[in-house]
């Protein structure tokens, strides 16, 4: 069980890296000369922010969970 434990936790923090990669990469690759471009990435990027906000506060949770009840 440790073992698939330590597997969990090490999966959510590779989710979170992967998407600061993804949302720096989609931030890149946005148009800046192109207003409707920078408008149409900006909205993403806030609602994307705002989700990798609560997974992030949520996957901490289920961490801590987690590892108080595992000791």
């Amino acid at each position: 069980m440790k073992t698939r434990i330590q597997q969990i936790l090490t999966e959510l923090e590779c989710v979170q890296e992967s998407f600061l990669g993804f949302s720096d990469d989609i931030w890149l690759n946005i148009e800046h000369n192109d207003s409707q471009a920078v408008q149409k990435g900006s909205e993403f990027k806030v609602a994307f922010n705002e989700k990798l906000d609560e997974f992030n506060r949520i996957s901490a949770e289920i961490s801590n969970l987690i590892e108080k009840y595992t000791n």
